[in-house]
């Protein structure tokens, strides 16, 4: 639940800042508008100074400081993660869903101006997505809070859902409402696979092995973002 709520600002930020950023664009051309969004990147930097660490984080650094001593036990760990065909299957999905999930977010604002929607209107559809996003994480963060829902048939089960409704949106995309539709389902299905992300590393190799087994996912999740959009390009 915890997690639904903490990347449900992700979907807050696209729903406030998508109008602002077409509205910016217009008033100062290319080179204020890159200006103005470097200022609101830097942001991070200020919010990223407020975090103060948990005990619990405490206590887990100086676990992991203890455990890092011992190099080779490291390597063996990573070896262990590496060979884990749970998670090997969970790495897979995720690279898979990352080529399509950054390519979609790219091509569907070009793809709906080239259907005849204005630049308004499609920085209304990515705002519907934003805040689509934002509420269906935090739902989803709850609903996965329960223990009689197995988090990874929930997440493939909305990795399918959006899959199939991909594929199908050419058929409606002239449509406005459809455009619409569709940008909700973007935004609210392709953010949950970040709700569940910890509790599934963790259900598969431990607490213990948190840090190493999200670092390792990330690979897979790097990879997949970086080769779909010039694949879809290609």
């Amino acid at each position: 639940m915890a997690c639904g709520f903490s990347v449900s600002g992700g979907g807050i930020g696209q729903f406030i800042l998508t109008p602002l950023y077409q509205i910016i664009y217009q008033t100062y051309n290319s080179t204020g508008f890159f200006l103005l969004l470097g200022g609101l990147a830097l942001q991070n930097c200020v919010f990223g100074a407020t975090f103060r660490g948990s005990e619990l984080e405490a206590e887990m650094r100086i676990a992991n400081k203890n455990r890092n001593k011992d190099h080779k036990k490291s390597i063996t760990s990573y070896i262990e993660i590496m060979k884990s065909v749970p998670m090997t299957c969970i790495c897979l999905s995720y690279f898979f869903a990352n080529i399509a999930l950054f390519l979609i977010y790219i091509h569907f604002p070009e793809y709906c101006a080239h259907t005849k929607s204005s630049k308004m209107e499609v920085s209304m559809f990515l705002s519907l997505a934003g805040i689509s996003g934002c509420v269906v994480r935090i739902l989803f963060g709850m609903a996965n809070n329960s223990h009689n829902i197995d988090e990874i048939i929930m997440l493939f089960g909305v990795f399918s859902v959006l899959g199939f409704v991909t594929i199908g949106f050419p058929v409606f995309s002239y449509s406005f409402y459809g455009k619409i539709i569709y940008g909700c389902i973007m935004g609210g299905y392709s953010g949950c696979c970040w709700t569940v992300l910890n509790t599934i590393v963790i259900q598969t190799l431990g607490h213990e092995k948190l840090a190493r087994g999200f670092g390792y996912l990330m690979v897979y999740i790097g990879i997949g973002t970086f080769l779909g959009p010039p694949l879809a390009g290609m």
